[in-house]
């Protein structure tokens, strides 16, 4: 029997995304998947399309769609993902795993088996490497930024690894661990105190709370998502704001 997990994710003005996320969920070859939409100050038709998905993929997705309004001056990053994140936790249980990402990833269809055989390892957290998504194709000259940020890191993770290894996050890994792909089980989430409810951040916050308490983060290279090289996102300090720095 599978452990409980919920996919839980962020929204704000998504129409355009939040569709082709959860038809990639629909085919997960995990089965059936429950999923948290944590719609927040949306203007856009962001819940009709999520209704719409939900209704096109029948029992293969579970939703449960949230739509919230912050009505002070404190909408953020942090606080949108403590929303969606905290709702999962009440659809899985202490026992059960929260899987963190945004609109605009689109996982292969083992991501959610992936993740789930990862914590069933002993794994507190797992990371998920970003891959930008093939069907948005850089320019050249951002392609060859990332190819050059991506040997930089490797071999950066090949001295860490030298020099101080994790025997439950030993190579060949990488070295992501973003909210577009964060498995957490519930019970380290719950030592965390949850999401961290600042303006942005607050998933790499959450994953420095839990390793100074202890916890087993891995980052296994079967675990992996497409993200969005688009630049202009919705979050300061976020994945659009590096996009747009490489297609300087």
């Amino acid at each position: 029997m599978n452990d409980p997990l919920c996919v839980c994710v962020p929204v704000r003005n998504e129409e355009a995304r939040i569709g082709v996320l959860l038809d990639a969920l629909a085919v997960q070859d995990a089965g059936s998947v429950a999923v948290v939409v944590a719609l927040n100050n949306c203007t856009d038709g962001s819940a009709q399309v999520v209704r719409a998905a939900q209704s096109r993929h029948g029992p293969r997705l579970s939703v449960t769609l949230i739509e919230h309004v912050f009505a002070d001056d404190r909408p953020n990053a942090g606080r949108a993902r403590r929303i969606a994140m905290d709702a999962g936790l009440e659809r899985v249980g202490p026992d059960g795993v929260l899987l963190s990402t945004d609109a605009d990833t689109r996982p292969p269809p083992d991501w959610v088996s992936a993740n789930r055989g990862a914590i069933r390892g002993g794994l507190d957290l797992a990371g998920g490497r970003l891959v930008l998504d093939e069907r948005e194709p850089l320019p050249p000259h951002a392609a060859e930024a990332r190819r050059r940020a991506d040997a930089y890191w490797e071999a950066a993770r090949a001295a860490e690894d030298a020099a101080d290894p994790h025997p439950w996050d030993a190579p060949p890994r990488h070295g992501d661990h973003t909210g577009a792909s964060l498995a957490i089980t519930a019970r380290c989430y719950l030592c965390c105190g949850g999401v961290p409810e600042i303006a942005s951040g607050e998933d790499v916050a959450l994953v420095e709370r839990a390793l100074s308490l202890g916890a087993r983060l891995g980052h296994p290279a079967t675990i992996w998502t497409r993200v969005s090289p688009r630049i202009a996102g919705r979050a300061n300090g976020g994945m659009a704001d590096a996009m747009q720095a490489m297609m300087r």
